[in-house]
């Protein structure tokens, strides 16, 4: 791929990074009658873009979910139809992932506003029986580990990817499909001895060839695992886009924030969560020690909260907590919080994670400064830090010393310890729950089993005396 249009910015939070988008986006198309593309994580981020960057003024077309039914297809046909005055176009980063055939990409200049999350997709189609086998390799074939599009006469990959007649069946198989078929997306496969077949996609950098210009734009940016990936395996190179005057360049004025963990290890993950832990003598659930230990220092303080769905029932009733949506990104309604505690353990599943370390060539630790720290760094960032010049201090908790240390690395000047009673962490962890033997389902055995002559003369007895 040629890469001599594909720019970077990497830009600290707070640092203004989509005003900037949307002022050279308005300079563009009103003074030099160019064509702009934005491409945003949410719906939610693009309209408040809109309306608070771009402006009344300015009329802009948008395609997502709020707008169209038909995304992807009605986006392509602007790309068709478009006419030589200069406009501002918005998108989600979902929508531009499924674009296929852009008409004239020259004449666009593309704004990525974050890094998209969704550059892997991973998905599993269970076929055990020999025919549906054989109907959904009519269509596709495993090639040295990779899924391609068929060959032979019978073959409609490019068919069963468009369900344009919805086919119920078709369905299931579509989202693979359209990777397959697609040449911005690389599928990975493998098929198990019951039949499922894991597919592993990954995007690729082609999906901005032939554009006049791309900038993706995103805070810690060579640290995201797609960055590292398409600089180590496609051969892309990211030229800093020196036209993006940010308010600052690095985090100042972070002697104000003091960040505590819970736990003395480098890691949270789930199934150190739902492990024990001894506390004076008796065996308590980590991650509910550390939920109490959290409320207990925080009081009755407003606090920022991040926290998995499944743990959503713990925080029910905490009244002075704001739970922050999975994707934070943009958000500033939540700068009057002063506390901010993550909770979430976000990490890929052990399959996931070998081919991120096998195929994409990316370590673990990078894994985890891109997958789950820098979450926890965007979280943090919606709260009264996001306001670089307030003398506010702001406190910040997590659970593990390991993601602490990697915050105060991009938080200059700011205070690391561990939280007050955390002291515990330096325990080994118990399952309490692989240590009780578990109980087999059904009911419980009445005697020895009988046999079928037996239970036969035991029916005869009971319609005896019943009659």
């Amino acid at each position: 791929m040629e890469n001599s249009n594909l720019y970077c910015c990497d830009a600290p939070c707070s640092a203004g990074k989509t005003h900037v988008i949307a002022e050279q986006a308005k300079h563009a198309a009103a003074d030099d009658n160019e064509k702009i593309l934005i491409v945003q994580p949410t719906k939610e981020l693009i309209e408040k873009t809109i309306s608070e960057e771009v402006g009344p003024d300015f009329q802009v077309e948008r395609f997502h979910g709020d707008a169209t039914t038909k995304v992807v297809a009605d986006l392509t046909q602007h790309f068709r139809d478009t006419h030589s005055h200069g406009e501002i176009v918005f998108t989600t980063h979902a929508a531009m992932l499924r674009l296929g055939h852009v008409p004239m990409p020259g004449r666009w200049t593309v704004y990525v506003d974050e890094i998209p999350s969704d550059y892997v997709k991973i998905e599993e189609l269970r076929l055990p029986e020999r025919d549906t086998r054989a109907t959904f390799f009519r269509h596709f074939e495993m090639q040295d580990g990779l899924l391609v599009p068929g060959t032979g006469p019978d073959a409609h990959p490019e068919k069963l990817a468009k369900n344009e007649k919805r086919d119920a069946v078709w369905k299931v198989y579509q989202g693979v499909a359209s990777r397959v078929v697609s040449e911005h997306w690389r599928v990975h496969c493998e098929m198990n001895e019951e039949g499922t077949l894991r597919t592993t996609s990954v995007l690729l950098p082609s999906l901005f060839r032939g554009f006049g210009k791309v900038v993706m734009a995103s805070a810690n940016f060579h640290e995201k695992i797609l960055v590292k990936s398409w600089e180590r395996n496609e051969g892309v190179t990211f030229i800093p886009d020196d036209s993006m005057k940010l308010r600052f360049s690095s985090h100042e004025n972070c002697e104000r924030l003091t960040i505590r963990y819970v736990y003395d290890r480098d890691g949270w993950s789930k199934a150190f969560r739902d492990s024990c832990i001894t506390v004076e003598g008796k065996d308590i659930n980590i991650g509910k020690f550390a939920l109490e230990s959290v409320k207990q220092h925080v009081g009755d303080n407003p606090v920022l909260v991040m926290r998995n769905k499944d743990k959503a029932k713990d925080f029910k009733n905490w009244e002075t907590a704001t739970i922050l949506p999975g994707s934070p990104h943009g958000l500033n309604s939540y700068t009057h919080i002063h506390h901010f505690a993550a909770f979430a353990a976000i990490n890929p599943d052990p399959a996931h994670l070998k081919f991120l370390n096998d195929i994409l060539h990316v370590t673990a630790e990078e894994v985890q400064n891109d997958m789950y720290r820098d979450v926890v760094y965007q979280g943090l960032y919606r709260s009264n830090l996001r306001i670089p010049d307030s003398q506010e201090p702001v406190e910040c908790l997590v659970m593990d010393k390991g993601t602490a240390e990697w915050l105060e690395t991009k938080l200059p000047g700011c205070h690391v310890e561990p939280l007050q009673g955390g002291e515990v962490a330096n325990e080994p962890p118990v399952n309490l729950l692989a240590a009780q033997p578990k109980k087999k389902p059904g009911r419980k055995p009445t005697g020895a089993a009988k046999s079928a002559a037996e239970r036969k003369a035991a029916q005869r007895a009971r319609q005896k005396a019943a009659t």
